[in-house]
């Protein structure tokens, strides 16, 4: 049976971080930090030995640097802001993985930001949310790093903007294998022109799941502009009252990029202004499959001079304004590599009152 003899850092190591008992252990020991420690100035480089339990008014004061080894090396309650100061506490461990609570770090989107910084030195691991709603300002954009999770905890977890943005509120940008899960986002009916998550840069396989998002421009916005974006899901969220609530492409006409190996897949979207997936210009490989799309103000689905190697199987497309699905090509583009929608598979698919036609294919001499 293996015992632990926790130690205090307040009674056996001066309450320093930086103390070299801390950073040379030579066997595993585990530190309480039950009050607020002496505030760390420089950068101190703790031993894989040293385990810490923060508990009651424990607070780790760091100006400089703290590298713990991994998370697993902190036990502490999920909403206990364990780290003041303006410094870094951070994991060291590349690989080791794990999951921080960005209650860690504070209540807010700095505490979220912070988390995600933390263990993306180490390699990546999860940040967990906690069930709560999180005030994010209207210039506060957090941005996702590559082999991260961020999970919320369901409907419980709801990150809510109010005001006009000035950006999104998630940006993936350069970011490779990245999961976004089980949160909500509200923007209270802002109409800036931002998706609430936007995907920029070389990203490429990420994840979106089992989320909600409601009211503003555009829920989740695939920009591409002189990289290329590819490997994407989205899969299993509910996405209502925007103009777009998936929006695939640049609003540039003069995008030489692409997103490309694309998968949206069993999505609910409903009350939009304009389509419920626009697809513009610049997608190649695109599966839409066995999404409910309704009461949309435009159409369910619009390719707009876009769609190389399109599938639309099985979905539901049901009481949209004008068409359920329509295809337009627009010679009048800057680009010639994206004039109109080609290869395309509609197969299965359930399309019923909508208010003009279910399928509508516009020609370029506009005749139907």
């Amino acid at each position: 049976m293996t015992t632990y003899n926790p130690e205090s850092l307040d009674n056996n190591y001066n309450n320093d971080l930086d103390d070299s008992a801390l950073t040379g252990l030579s066997q595993e020991k585990t530190i309480i930090i039950e009050q607020t420690t002496n505030t760390l100035l420089g950068t101190s480089d703790l031993s894989e030995n040293a385990y810490f339990q923060v508990v009651d008014g424990g607070v780790m004061d760091i100006s400089g640097t703290l590298n713990v080894y991994s998370p697993s090396h902190i036990v502490a309650p999920p909403n206990m802001q364990i780290k003041t100061g303006s410094g870094t506490l951070q994991f060291r461990s590349t690989g080791a993985g794990g999951i921080v609570h960005s209650g860690w770090w504070g209540s807010g989107i700095s505490g979220i930001q912070q988390a995600i910084d933390a263990i993306s030195n180490a390699g990546g691991g999860i940040v967990q949310l906690p069930a709560k709603e999180i005030s994010i300002p209207a210039s506060g954009t957090i941005s996702l790093k590559s082999n991260i999770t961020l999970r919320g905890m369901g409907g419980a977890t709801i990150l809510k903007s109010i005001g006009t943005r000035t950006g999104p509120i998630l940006k993936i940008e350069d970011v490779t294998n990245a999961v976004v899960e089980d949160l909500c986002i509200d923007c209270t009916n802002d109409t800036a022109t931002f998706g609430q998550v936007e995907l920029t840069g070389s990203s490429h396989d990420i994840t979106i799941q089992n989320c909600a998002f409601q009211n503003g421009y555009a829920g989740i916005w695939s920009r591409p502009d002189d990289s290329t974006i590819e490997k994407i899901m989205l899969f299993n969220n509910v996405l209502e009252n925007f103009s777009y609530a998936i929006y695939l492409g640049s609003s540039n006409a003069q995008t030489l990029k692409e997103s490309t190996a694309l998968q949206i897949i069993g999505n609910f979207i409903r009350k939009t202004q304009g389509s419920g997936i626009f697809v513009y210009q610049s997608i190649t490989d695109l599966l839409i499959q066995n999404n409910i799309i309704q009461n949309c103000g435009t159409y369910g689905i619009e390719l707009s001079k876009s769609g190389t190697r399109v599938s639309i199987i099985g979905n539901e497309i049901a009481q949209n304004r004008k068409h359920g699905i329509f295809i337009e090509p627009n010679l009048a583009t800057d680009s010639e590599d994206w004039e109109q929608a080609k290869e395309i598979e509609i197969l299965a698919n359930i399309i019923r009152e909508n208010q003009e036609d279910g399928l509508r294919i516009s020609r370029p001499n506009n005749t139907y």
